[in-house]
């Protein structure tokens, strides 16, 4: 895609499998500053810029992905005075060439007026026969907050500047809040890197699975299955600067207060390294009534709370008999669903997902079991549905306007036409 001096909106699309001398994905010159949210660069080829060549432009990217792409700058190539795009919430990965396979920024031998602006960015696996840096600098300025960048390997065995960044004739980038491998971190700062900002660190994010950066459940980017998620125990969970991150991640899932867990800065001073927001893929099906209160009242229980008899919680997968997959919630009569934050859920009613789908949800949520929508028989149930509790409880993820009735009784047919008990049929989660 040519572009020059547009401002045009690209939202969802994606560029692939192109080949040109500059920006096999796209190319902008002469002070484009287009608009891209939520667009995939993959596999293209450009002498500069496999995914993206910016000359004298300055984009604004968000919820983008920049995936084996081939040219120096494989991912993004920034040249000249005003290359300055800012990039939100995108991951590089898997791109190959020459200098600077992620990204490129060149200044065109001006001094610091090629400033690409980086947040919340994740760069993994990015590789090259020169220099293996994700990020490599020659008459620029980045400035990067909260970004991961790890893991883009030293395949030719000649590094020497470290496998994250390097910075060659007056370049001046700063980081803060990032996880730089081998830049030592705030407490260590390597200075060939550039400028320390603070709060960076130098530990292995510990992603979900490297080696499937699209994940191997639908291999679709931007969904629950994505393996550069972070996993348990990420020193990236927490740790970010509020202050500059977006509300929400690529997923779009929003910032998530993880209990017992300190580090970041900021406000909120709980957000995530990189461009994945840790939150569980998980639904909890429950036999009882998902309720801010945990278990004051009989019957009653609280959402991602699995010590009761019946209640279950599951994650990422397709479960093609929903009886035997949650059989301790279907046997105490399923009567409430809670979906984490960008999770979807799909019910259908037959098993191996077949039949009619009772349910196509994407959280957060909660499904109450219509059959209990009886203000005064059933005033338990009403009022878990439509209580305003403190926000310190449920409220916090699953306020009053996300909570709804199911559109058919979870486990009964009252007319006796078709069998809709949920629990004999089959699931997704994704």
């Amino acid at each position: 895609m040519y572009n020059e001096g547009c401002e045009l909106v690209v939202r969802n699309c994606k560029f692939s499998g192109n080949y040109a001398s500059v920006g096999g994905g796209m190319a902008n010159y002469s002070g484009s500053k287009p608009v891209l949210e939520g667009c995939i660069f993959e596999d293209n080829i450009g002498t500069n810029g496999g995914g993206m060549y910016n000359d004298r432009s300055a984009p604004e990217l968000s919820r983008c992905v920049f995936s084996e792409n081939q040219g120096e700058g494989a991912g993004m190539c920034n040249w000249g005075v005003g290359a300055s795009p800012m990039v939100t919430n995108c991951v590089f990965s898997g791109n190959g060439g020459g200098y600077g396979p992620g990204v490129y920024n060149y200044g065109g031998g001006e001094d610091f007026n090629n400033v690409a602006v980086l947040t919340n960015c994740t760069f993994s696996n990015n590789h090259a026969g020169v220099y293996e840096a994700a990020l490599y600098n020659l008459f620029a300025a980045p400035t990067v907050t909260n970004c991961i960048l790890w893991g883009d390997e030293d395949e030719g065995g000649g590094l020497t500047e470290g496998p994250a960044v390097v910075n060659y004739i007056k370049a001046d980038a700063s980081f803060r809040c990032c996880d730089i491998e081998e830049s030592g971190g705030s407490g260590n700062w390597n200075n060939s890197f550039g400028r320390d900002g603070g709060c960076n660190i130098d530990a292995s994010p510990i992603f979900v699975d490297a080696a499937h950066p699209a994940g191997t459940f639908d291999g679709k980017w931007g969904t629950g299955d994505d393996g550069l998620r972070l996993d348990d125990g990420s020193p990236c969970i927490d740790a970010a600067d509020g202050d500059t991150a977006p509300q929400r991640d690529i997923r779009g899932v929003a910032r998530y207060d993880e209990p017992g867990v300190g580090g970041g800065v900021g406000q909120p001073d709980y957000v995530e390294i990189g461009a994945y927001e840790y939150h569980p893929v998980e639904v909890h099906f429950s036999g009882w009534i998902i309720d801010d209160v945990y278990r004051e009242t009989p019957g009653l229980s609280k959402a991602f709370v699995d010590d009761t008899s019946s209640d279950i919680i599951v994650g990422l997968g397709a479960y093609a008999d929903t009886e035997d997959a949650i059989s301790q919630a279907v046997y105490h009569t399923l009567d409430s669903i809670a979906i984490r934050d960008g999770v979807k859920l799909t019910i259908w009613s037959g098993k191996d997902f077949q039949g009619d789908i009772l349910l196509e949800q994407t959280g957060p949520a909660v499904i109450y079991n219509v059959r209990w929508n009886d203000p005064h028989e059933y005033y338990h149930v009403w009022n878990a549905m439509t209580e305003d509790w403190e926000p310190a409880m449920l409220q916090y993820e699953f306020p009053q306007e996300v909570r709804k009735w199911s559109e058919t009784d979870m486990y009964v047919d009252p007319l006796g036409v078709k069998n809709y008990w949920w629990g004999k049929g089959s699931f997704k989660i994704e």
